[in-house]
């Protein structure tokens, strides 16, 4: 009998108020999302998009996408490549150049599947620690011998054999030279009179296999290799998602931001004033509950009293 007096209750003395804080959408549309392509089936976060997620979600560049629900996919200065691993915990990747195979490590034109320079922002961006370079010289007029004389001269050099000529002249022995940077490979280039150079990363450990079988070069080329970005990508993700918030970008200002339940905040989420405010509530609730109940059990149970009192005078009355 008490339950539909208390409900009226509850809407008496907790009137629908303006006053609270209003919900920000971009706060649950920005939690982590389960991401299942192909041998990554891991839960997608900040600074990462994926599927439906909004661009506010991620930082710009990192957006996963997923071919045949089999092969992961990122794009990255406009080249696309394929996603083989995610390590959120210390910023890193694994990725390989989209359609790249062992085959198509001769090729340097323009197409998909060809071996082109890998090149990113470095301001966010920047090779796994034991990553250096290894520039392969396409259609050169002068052989490898020949290359290494003079300066700059290449610290380790070697040869790539190719049967495929795309018209640039890359059948045969294609040199190829580790540890040069782009300007000292470029200089090499103009004098051995190479048509195009290719500046591909590998990892430190498997320069002396390349140096000594450079067919080893394609499968470790197809292998991947691991990215990582910079903290600044981050921002202070950390003690946003430990104050309670979700990582997201400020699409405006160009930084990484917090959402909160109520709004966006530069770093974490206040929390002090939300948690006293819910309590008060809560403890307003109990306190107003306990009164309306001890007041509608004054007026009700002391009727029933009164009545009970009455009927046993008039008994008495009548004796």
């Amino acid at each position: 009998m008490l339950f539909f007096p208390l409900i009226i209750a509850i809407f008496i003395f907790f009137p629908f108020s303006s006053s609270l804080p209003e919900y920000d959408y971009r706060y649950s549309n920005c939690t982590p999302s389960q991401f299942k392509c192909g041998n990554i089936p891991q839960m997608i976060k900040y600074p990462f998009n994926a599927n439906t997620r909004r661009d506010y979600c991620g930082y710009p560049e990192f957006d996963l996408q997923c071919v045949g629900n089999q092969k992961a996919t990122i794009t990255i200065e406009t080249q696309d490549y394929r996603v083989l691993d995610i390590i959120t915990d210390n910023r890193t990747m694994k990725i390989v150049k989209n359609g790249l195979s062992e085959d198509s490590i001769c090729t340097s034109g323009g197409g998909g599947g060809v071996l082109v320079n890998t090149t990113f922002n470095y301001t966010i961006f920047n090779y796994a620690s034991g990553y250096i370079n290894l520039t392969l010289f396409f259609g050169c007029a002068s052989n490898s011998s020949v290359m290494v004389n003079g300066n700059p001269k290449p610290v380790k050099v070697g040869d790539v054999t190719c049967s495929v000529n795309n018209g640039e002249g890359s059948s045969g022995l294609v040199p190829f030279t580790v540890g040069f940077d782009e300007v000292q490979a470029e200089e090499l280039s103009m004098k051995g009179g190479c048509n195009r150079i290719v500046i591909v990363p590998v990892h430190e450990t498997n320069v002396e296999e390349i140096l000594y079988n450079s067919s080893a070069l394609g499968t470790i080329l197809v292998g991947g290799f691991v990215l990582q970005w910079f903290a600044i990508v981050d921002g202070d993700c950390a003690m946003c998602m430990e104050s309670g918030g979700t990582c997201g970008y400020n699409t405006t200002l160009g930084k990484p931001t917090c959402f909160c339940t109520d709004q966006a905040y530069d770093t974490m989420c206040p929390q002090p004033q939300g948690t006293y405010y819910y309590v008060h509530l809560f403890v307003s609730f109990a306190s107003y509950s306990s009164s309306y109940i001890h007041t509608i059990s004054a007026i009700l149970i002391p009727r029933h009293g009164f009545k009970n009192r009455e009927l046993i005078d008039s008994d008495q009355n009548q004796l």
